[in-house]
């Protein structure tokens, strides 16, 4: 049973840290986007927004949701990043240090196909699971069953 409850929480405080990477990306990437360098006031941007949306996504009990978003950014980031790597030109240090500023600055239409993968792996993500529903099952009735 403990370890039952212990998972429990791990999920929990797992959506909890992926729903805080989401916030704290969204506010350091807007600022950045914005014109500001990185420094301590882009830090203490992203990291209000982190507390608050892992705040909020716990409260409003939306964690698939958020790795269903979670999942789709990561793998539009990854696509869109592989072929700025092996075809952009780039050294690897530049796309480490800020992708997204790296994106922007190599053509607009990347940053739209990352949109657009996102979007659509989002879309692919809630479609295939929309049927999808949890069966309880009860351990105890099948071991007090007949066994035959």
């Amino acid at each position: 049973m403990i370890f039952a409850v212990l998972s429990y929480l791990f999920y929990f405080v797992a959506v909890a840290v992926v729903a805080a990477a989401l916030g704290y990306g969204l506010g350091v990437t807007v600022v950045e986007a914005i014109g500001i360098n990185f420094g301590l006031i882009v830090w203490l941007v992203g990291v209000v927004l982190a507390i608050i949306v892992a705040a909020l996504v716990l409260a409003l009990n939306i964690q698939k949701l958020v790795i269903v978003v979670a999942t789709a950014l990561l793998g539009a980031e990854v696509i869109v990043g592989t072929f700025l790597f092996l075809f952009g030109g780039l050294p690897e240090t530049q796309l480490l240090q800020n992708p997204v500023h790296v994106a922007l600055q190599v053509s607009p239409f990347c940053a739209i196909v990352f949109i657009v993968l996102a979007v659509l792996g989002i879309i692919a993500q809630l479609q295939s699971n929309r049927q999808v529903q949890v069966v309880a099952y009860n351990r105890w009735s099948d071991m007090s069953g007949s066994t035959g």
